[in-house]
Order: C-alpha cells, then sequence, then structure tokens
C-alpha cells in the first residue's frame, strides 16, 4: 500500500480541468507534495463547480477532459513520483435531465433497469406517491404553473417529454396515445401511407391497458415505440403536426394535468419536499437522489470507473465523501476494499468530542477535520476565550443558552426541511407495531413526537447499531436518549417504550448488507439534521469566536489545552497514524489563515471587549448620515462582520473584490443564521441594505473614523495571526498522519466559506514564488528568512515554511509516516507559548517547535524570537551526546544540551524542525 507522505487537494472545474492539474504538477512536486488529491471526476451537471452533483458515474466529466486526458495527466504524475487519492462519491446522484439513469427511472417507474439504484419509495403512505417518484421543483402550485404555461409539453430528440426550464421529464409510453391518436385523421393526404404506418404501430405498441407487461418486455414496448416515433417526426410533415398538436395541447391546463396524473412522477412545488418526500435526498437538497450503495449491483456500476482507474494504477487511494450518509457503511468499505485490496482509504467523518472512528472500518482514517480542530483550539487562549464569550453576551444581548439554541436550531431543521423523512420513519415504526398486534397502543402524532425528541437529543451525527461496527457504547448512548425522551415527555412514555423496544429489536438481528430497519433509517436521518441544525444554523447564531465555529469543532467546550493536544497526537499515531491533517477543506467556514488570524482575539479580549461598543457607535452614525433607513444589522450580525473583516482582510487592505466577496458572504451568513433571512424566504430588503453597509464601511469616507480606529486593531491581530498560521502548518506536516495542503493554502488564505474558498488558484504565480524561495535558500542567508518573516504581506514566508517541513518528510520519510510521538516538557516564564514535541524510531529523532500566544511573548511588531523574548524558556531537549542539530526549515544548527535554551533554537524563524546531523 502507498501510504501518501503529504497530499494537495486539487478542485477541478471547467476552468481548471485535467490539462491545468497536469501543468500543474511539477510545481507540487517542487513544493514536496508526494500525491494529488483530486475532486470527483465523473460527468456532473454542466458547469458544476464542485462535481458533487453526479449524472455518469461511468463516464469522465467532459468538461473537466476525456480518459486520454486523463492518462496523460496520471503519466506526468508517475514521471514526478507522486500518487493519486481520487475523491469519490457513493451517496447520490443529481436528479437532473443529464442523469440518463434517473431519466430512465422517470419514464418506465419501477419497471426501470435503473430503479433499484435509487432509494426511492414505491409503496408510499401517501397514496399520490404510491407508484410515483416525487418531483419538487416547480417553483409554485402545479395548477399554477400548467396555467402560467411554465410547465410545458415538448418534442425532445423524437421523445414527449414535459418540460420545466432546465428540468425534463419524459412521458411514459401509455401516454403517448391520447397526445398522437388525433393526428392519425389529420394527417391526411399529406403524409405517406409509410408514415402514417409508423404512427399506427407505435399506437398500437403504446396501448398497453388492456395488459400488464412484465418489465423487461414494458421496458422494450418503450424503447420501440420512442423509436417508431423518432422515424416518423423524421418526416417534416408529421413533425409539423405533432409541434401543432403539443401547441394545443400545452394551452389546456386540464389536458395537460390529466396526462400528468398518469406519469411515473409527480411534479410538485419545491416546498412540498419538506413535508412528504419519497426518495431519499443528499441532505436537505431535492435535486441530489440517494442511491442503494448497499445492493452490490448499484456498487459495482456505480464504481466501475474508479475501480478501472485504481487496477491500472492511476489511482493509489481514495476519498469517500460523507460516509455516514449510507445505510450501512461497513458493508461498504469493505466492499470497496475487497475491490482494492492495498489502496490508501480515508472517509470523510466528523468526529465528535469523545468519539472515535470504528477500529474494524478496514481504512486509514479520516479527511482530517478532527485535527483541523485540535490544531485550531490549540492556539486560542483558554481564559480569554471565555472572556470573548462574556464580551458577546454583553455586546449582542443574546443571553441564549447555546446548549438550548442548539436544540432549537436542530429542531428547527427537522421540522421545516426534513421533515418528510421523520414522517416515514414514523411510518416505519407503526409498521412494525402493526406486525407485532400494537398499534393499538400508539398513534402516528405519538411516534412523531417521540422521534423528534430523540433525533434532536442526538449529540453526533450518527451511530452504527445494525452493522458490524455497532457497539455496546452506542447501545447504551440509545438507551441514554430514549430515557432522556421519557423525561421531557412523560405523557409519551407508553409510545416511547414501544419505540424503544421496536429500535432495539432492529439491530439486535445479523447485520445486512442494507436492510430495511428503523434503526438503520434512524441513523441515517440524525446525520442531516445535525449538518444542517448545527453546522449550517447553530454555528451562524452563535458566534462569540468565529474561529471555533467550524466544521468538525464547537464552540459549547473550551479550547484544548496543550496536554491534550499531546495526547491526541499520541493516540492518533497509536490508532490512525496515516488519517488525513486536515486545517482547510473546500466545506470549511473559513480559510485556515483567517482562523488563526482570529484566535488571536483571545489573547486580545480586553481591547477587543472595549472597541465593539466604540465601533457600533462609529458604524451607525455614519450608516445614519448616509441613509434614512435603519441600521441594518442587529448586535449579532454586526458582531459577526467585524469578525469576519478581523479575519478575512488582504494584508494589503480592501479592494473592490474583496467588498463583493464580503458583502456575498454576509448574505449568505444571514440566510444561513435563518432569523431575519433565509434560503426559503430570503429578505432581499434586508441583504441588499447589508451589502451596501458592507461596502459603504470598506470605502465611503464617511466611515473613515470607523476604518482608521478599526484597522489598527486588525492589523495588530493581523500582525500575531502570521506566527499562527505558522505554527498551525508545522504543525500539521509533522504530528502523526498524512498532511493535506488545500489548493491554493500554500500562500495565505483568508477565503471565507464556499464558493469563495473554491475560487480559482493562480498557479503561475506561485511557481514564480517558489522559484524566488529557492534562490533565497541557496545563498543559506538566515537574515533574509528573517526579512520574508518582517515582511509577511506576500505570503512567501508561509511557502517557505510549508515546502521546507514537507521536504523534511520526504528526507525522513520511516520518520514522519511510523514514528512514534511524545510531548516534550517547557520550563520558563514563556513556557505557555510553546508546543514542543518529537518523533522518533529506533534510529531517528525529529525535535519539532511551534509557538502560540506570542501577544503574550513580544510587542506588536517585535518578531517573537531569540532570548530576549523567549527569556529563561527552556526545552527538555532528548539528548543525543556529542550530535549537533539542524533545524530542517531555517538551516541553522545548535550543539546538543540536556536543557535547550527556546531562545537559541528559535533565533531566525518562530518555529522549526531539529534533526541530528549525521
Amino acid at each position: 500500500m502507498r501510504i501518501p507522505l503529504s497530499t494537495y487537494r486539487f478542485q477541478l472545474t471547467p476552468e481548471t480541468p485535467l490539462e491545468q492539474l497536469r501543468q500543474t504538477i511539477p510545481y507540487l512536486a517542487a513544493l514536496g507534495i508526494s500525491d494529488l488529491y483530486v475532486s470527483p471526476l465523473p460527468a456532473a451537471i454542466p458547469g458544476s463547480e464542485h462535481g458533487y452533483d453526479v449524472t455518469d458515474p461511468q463516464a469522465v466529466n467532459p468538461e473537466l477532459g476525456d480518459l486520454e486526458d486523463l492518462d496523460r495527466t496520471a503519466a506526468v504524475a508517475r514521471e514526478h513520483h507522486m500518487g493519486w487519492v481520487q475523491d469519490i462519491v457513493p451517496n447520490h446522484m443529481a436528479f437532473h435531465p443529464a442523469n440518463r439513469f434517473l431519466q430512465d427511472v422517470l419514464e418506465t417507474g419501477p419497471s426501470s433497469r435503473y430503479a433499484h439504484w435509487f432509494d426511492i419509495r414505491w409503496e408510499h403512505h401517501n397514496p399520490l406517491l404510491r407508484g410515483r417518484l416525487l418531483a419538487p421543483f416547480l417553483g409554485g402550485d402545479l395548477q399554477e404553473v400548467l396555467r402560467s404555461g411554465e410547465l410545458q409539453l415538448r418534442l425532445e430528440e423524437g421523445a414527449l417529454v414535459l418540460g420545466y426550464y432546465e428540468h425534463r421529464f419524459p412521458l411514459r409510453i401509455e401516454s403517448y396515445p391520447p397526445v398522437l391518436e388525433p393526428l392519425i385523421g389529420g394527417l391526411g393526404r399529406t403524409a405517406t401511407l409509410k408514415e402514417q404506418q409508423l404512427l399506427e404501430r407505435l399506437l398500437r405498441l403504446a396501448d398497453c391497458s388492456g395488459s400488464t407487461p412484465g418489465a423487461e418486455q414494458y421496458r422494450e414496448i418503450t424503447a420501440t415505440g420512442k423509436a417508431l416515433l423518432q422515424q416518423a417526426v423524421a418526416h417534416s410533415v408529421v413533425n409539423r403536426a405533432v409541434e401543432e398538436r403539443l401547441e394545443r395541447l400545452n394551452s389546456e391546463p386540464a389536458e395537460l394535468a390529466d396526462l400528468i396524473d398518469s406519469q411515473h412522477y409527480l411534479p410538485a412545488l419545491w416546498r412540498v419536499a419538506a413535508e412528504a418526500i419519497n426518495y431519499r435526498r443528499f441532505f436537505h437538497i431535492n435535486n441530489l437522489i440517494s442511491l442503494r450503495m448497499g445492493d452490490p449491483r448499484v456498487f459495482d456500476a456505480t464504481h466501475r470507473l474508479p475501480a478501472r482507474l485504481y487496477k491500472t494504477g492511476t489511482f493509489t487511494g481514495f476519498r469517500i465523501d460523507h460516509i455516514d450518509g449510507l445505510k450501512a457503511p461497513v458493508a461498504y468499505l469493505e466492499r470497496l476494499r475487497n475491490s482494492a485490496p492495498e489502496a490508501y482509504i480515508a472517509v470523510e467523518k466528523i468526529l465528535q468530542r469523545g468519539e472515535t472512528l470504528p477500529e474494524s472500518w478496514p481504512i486509514q482514517g479520516t479527511t482530517g477535520y478532527d485535527t483541523l480542530t485540535i490544531a485550531n483550539d490549540i492556539l486560542c487562549d483558554r481564559a480569554g476565550e471565555g472572556q470573548l464569550r462574556e464580551a458577546y453576551h454583553s455586546f449582542t444581548g443574546d443571553m441564549r443558552d447555546p446548549a438550548s439554541l442548539l436544540s432549537e436550531t436542530k429542531r428547527e431543521a427537522l421540522t421545516t426541511l426534513l421533515y418528510g423523512d421523520l414522517e416515514n420513519l414514523a411510518v416505519n415504526v407503526l409498521d412494525e407495531a402493526a406486525r407485532r398486534h400494537q398499534s393499538h397502543a400508539v398513534s402516528r402524532r405519538a411516534v412523531l413526537q417521540v422521534l423528534e425528541e430523540l433525533v434532536v437529543r442526538f449529540p453526533r451525527y450518527r451511530t452504527y447499531l445494525g452493522e458490524e461496527c455497532g457497539t455496546s457504547e452506542e447501545q447504551e448512548l440509545l438507551g441514554e436518549l430514549f430515557s432522556s425522551v421519557e423525561e421531557a415527555l412523560p405523557q409519551r412514555r407508553e409510545t416511547c417504550s414501544l419505540v424503544r423496544e421496536i429500535m432495539e429489536q432492529s439491530y439486535e438481528g445479523e447485520p445486512t448488507g442494507e436492510p430495511d430497519s428503523v434503526v438503520l433509517q434512524l441513523q441515517q436521518l440524525t446525520g442531516p439534521v445535525m449538518a444542517k441544525g448545527f453546522e449550517d444554523s447553530f454555528l451562524y447564531r452563535y458566534t462569540p469566536l468565529l474561529s471555533r465555529n467550524e466544521v468538525g469543532g464547537s464552540p459549547l467546550h473550551p479550547p484544548c489545552s496543550v496536554e491534550t493536544f499531546h495526547r491526541f497526537c499520541a493516540r492518533q499515531q497509536q490508532e490512525r497514524p496515516h488519517s488525513m491533517n486536515a486545517t482547510a477543506t473546500h466545506d470549511t467556514k473559513r480559510g485556515e489563515d483567517a482562523r488563526a488570524r482570529l484566535n488571536v482575539l483571545t489573547e486580545l479580549a480586553g481591547a477587543w471587549s472595549a472597541g465593539l461598543p466604540r465601533w457600533h457607535r462609529q458604524l451607525e452614525t455614519a450608516w445614519r448620515r448616509h441613509s434614512e433607513m435603519p441600521f441594518p444589522l442587529d448586535r449579532r450580525e454586526e458582531h459577526f462582520l467585524l469578525q469576519s473583516l478581523i479575519g478575512g482582510l488582504p494584508f494589503g487592505g480592501p479592494d473592490e473584490s474583496f467588498g463583493e466577496r464580503l458583502a456575498a458572504y454576509m448574505v449568505k451568513a444571514l440566510r444561513e443564521a435563518g432569523e431575519r433571512s433565509s434560503w426559503q424566504a430570503p429578505d432581499r430588503e434586508l441583504e441588499d441594505a447589508v451589502a451596501s453597509l458592507v461596502r459603504l464601511l470598506l470605502f465611503d469616507d464617511m466611515f473613515g473614523p470607523f476604518r482608521e480606529d478599526f484597522l489598527s486593531f486588525q492589523r495588530k491581530v493581523a500582525f500575531y495571526g502570521v506566527f499562527n498560521s505558522l505554527a498551525q502548518t508545522v504543525a500539521k506536516i509533522t504530528i502523526p498522519g498524512v498532511p493535506d495542503i488545500y489548493q491554493g493554502s500554500e500562500l495565505w488564505d483568508f477565503s471565507f466559506v464556499d464558493p469563495d474558498n473554491r475560487r480559482s488558484v493562480d498557479y503561475a504565480s506561485r511557481s514564480s514564488t517558489l522559484a524566488e524561495l529557492d534562490d533565497i535558500l541557496e545563498r543559506n542567508d538566515p537574515t533574509l528568512l528573517r526579512g520574508l518573516l518582517e515582511a509577511p504581506e506576500d505570503g512567501r514566508i508561509k511557502m517557505l515554511v510549508t515546502m521546507r517541513t514537507l521536504q523534511a518528510r520526504q528526507r525522513y520519510p520511516s520518520l514522519f509516516t511510523h514514528g512514534s510521538y511524545a510531548g516534550i516538557a517547557c520550563r520558563g516564564a514563556c513556557a505557555d507559548s510553546l508546543i514542543a514535541f518529537t518523533r522518533y524510531t529506533t534510529t531517528q529523532r525529529a525535535v519539532c517547535i511551534v509557538p502560540r500566544l506570542c501577544s503574550h511573548l513580544a510587542a506588536p511588531g517585535e518578531l517573537p524570537l531569540g532570548k530576549r523574548v523567549w527569556r529563561d524558556t527552556t526545552l527538555e531537549w532528548p539528548a543525543q551526546p556529542g550530535r549537533a542539530w539542524r533545524d530542517l526549515i531555517s538551516g541553522m544548527t545548535v550543539n546538543d544540551s540536556r536543557k535547550m535554551a527556546v531562545g537559541t533554537v528559535l533565533q531566525h524563524l518562530p518555529c522549526a524542525v531539529y534533526v541530528p546531523i549525521e
């Protein structure tokens, strides 16, 4: 198995296709990257900027290139001795006309050869959805859309379809006769006998009402019928007659409604999916339909492309998107491992505090959100974080208990976005109760109430009961949750007891590939509720410190201690030494360097607290001079905006591009919070006013006093943020795990959430910068490195530290891949501002040193270097008598000493990786 020494996430888009990746590989190799980590390759919705809306898992996205492009790119990667970790999407596909597999299902219903691919409830409890797939994409009620003429019957590629903007719904073959029969008599002498015969054959074939053909025969009838129509409309006379007939039908809403009523699908208002749904979605996104990946046929069909490319050696590893969305993750992973026995496999899995990855999973680890959280938290001052919390409550007036607020946001997500999924689970519970002859003891309302309370109280994304990796600890957790539900709903004790019994018995049997048990259905619901309620609502409503409001993190707990950091790293080395270490991904809420900056606020909490009311007065005063409208932000939103400015401002100050990006980000934040605007009901007037405020405070002269005051503080934070960023970079690369560099973040990354963090990267300029750094390093002059640190605006200091630390891993692969981990004790006046640890094998050793809380060390503008700053602080150096040590980042050498002065080992750069000189 090839274990990557490092990975580099590259986001393929129509603007950055495989050709761009191919051209970038030499630069990545020079940077020190060992393995590519590439976003999804399969065909996706045209214009997709991310590739997760897959339309054909068996084909390369033509907007990215073709198989020849892929082969050429893989050849260049091999020339540079690079592996290839490929992101694959097993959960879902796009509900889109480009999805030919789903189009077949829409056309032929349960008889489709692809019906088993998709997680559809054909036997739904709602009679309107029985035998029909809900298509919730209309902007209004069906009758309203028909009257407006937005939903139109069309002839496309020789087939009859219903078209609604970009959506396309094919008619079932039985619907062709009522549409085409009136044409037979009307064609008269204008059509040849052959043309009329084609139509007559089609109508006879399509008239299936007198018999019920089998699935295979039905598919043959459909295919033959469409072929006959295509031949017929190839003649201009027939084509013109059909188009005229469709035009008349489109002007008759009632007739069109009858036609729609007989289809294998039900077009509906998009909001309906929140209340009633008969297909499983990715979270609450209507245009992403889930797959039945537990079916081996579906696995084989959808993994044909990655399996082939693994066997040819193009792919050496896989990243699995959203593993918790699968009904049976362990069965999936075992199947994947069997098909790719030597592949490196990492899963996107968000672990909550105290949660560990199931030991039985045949993988190397996660994509690194757990490391991101610990590496971020360790850069926070715990006492200062508490002060920021107090300042937040004081300034905003928001005294809500955060734990109660989280329950509120999860309940909102469940009842407003995912209620249809909850109801489907409740029906399954009721069906099971009926089978036990206990349905008399329970009502649907009571079951819904119990399940709602259970899901809201779920403390993690999901458990794995009903599979081989389910644990007794998870059983105890579920039992505790039911007990708490009983306490919260004493009037529902009997119902709660019954639901609990059904749940427990549903996971006590033998594990199967993809059973329809209620516990597995529950576990597929808790994840989306956590994602939407916590990540996409709570983290935008409760915001004392934005750097801790991150995927995988939580503002509900205090930051970790240095001791906790060391324990985490040691455990990772023992349990999952090859798990990914990330500090940014395409899904993180903000760039890694924006978080590093924001953490400085915990060190400057007093100045931040004092500044908030002053900045508020300055903003309100300037706004009143500009506009008669009320100030558009409430205090919480204003606090959010100010911290976003702290973290996101470029070193060179704001430009027009930054203003537009920040305005768009604030609009998205308002909608995600869902309090005064939302995705379902956006308040355009409010959003426009907020966007206007953003532009004014950045550029308008009336806001000059605010800018002068606030930016003075922001520059101080940014100064110390540089050292946090470098510390985070070195720690990520040297602790146990595989460090991942998110595209472009080898220079400063102050981006906001997607789509901002998925912007194209300028690799030409980065390549030039890397060449400049090579020239600087060849001179072997430490003062040049100090110069980069003193003028960090261009990001060269971060690229240098990244490159040198990655190259250290390449120089000592066994040490950093397999070496043990131990924290190093620090002593002296500044010991709290240091994290030091050693990586070691029987023959090799490295000492890694990074700073934290640098504002406690040095005044603004003063670098945290040398003996004057570090005073009497020492490290318990792992002595090797008579040896000298070299810092692999700066090149500086020191002599061995049992108690090493920190001021000696950190003279030129604030972080170091020392190894004995051989």
